[in-house]
């Protein structure tokens, strides 16, 4: 496969990012998507994030950036817009953005602890809202 592939092997592994499969899932339990999740859990892997790298992708296996300990995030040096999902501590989504541009700055109220950065039109596409669930394999939450 391509550089297009996953996080891991390609878009974010310059920063260390590691990347692992994540599942979304709706207010009612049902499975929305599972995302090839890349991880930014510190300082420089927050602020540097998707500068410079191409659009994430809505495949067959969609590409997301969850960032740890993050409430507010920025879209400066950003080369495509993305769609933003604001997590409490235990992945259920508390407040969505779609389709942010760059130059932007979005931040999550309380209780929002984690965001999750979705390709363009994600939001729409899978009708993401308050009351789904970020969680790992085995129905772990990824964020804990």
């Amino acid at each position: 496969m391509t550089a297009q592939r996953g996080l891991a092997s390609g878009r974010l592994s310059r920063f260390g990012c590691h990347g692992q499969e994540a599942l979304l899932l709706s207010a009612d339990g049902g499975l929305l998507v599972r995302l090839d999740l890349g991880l930014a859990d510190g300082f420089r892997l927050r602020l540097l994030g998707l500068m410079g790298q191409p659009a994430l992708t809505l495949g067959l296996q969609p590409q997301a950036l969850l960032l740890r300990h993050c409430r507010s995030v920025h879209t400066c040096f950003m080369r495509a817009p993305i769609d933003i999902a604001f997590l409490d501590a235990n992945g259920w989504v508390v407040q969505t953005h779609d389709n942010v541009g760059a130059w932007r700055v979005r931040n999550g109220r309380r209780p929002a602890r984690d965001t999750l950065e979705l390709p363009a039109g994600a939001v729409k596409l899978w009708q993401l809202g308050l009351g789904a669930r970020l969680v790992g394999r085995g129905g772990r939450p990824v964020v804990a």
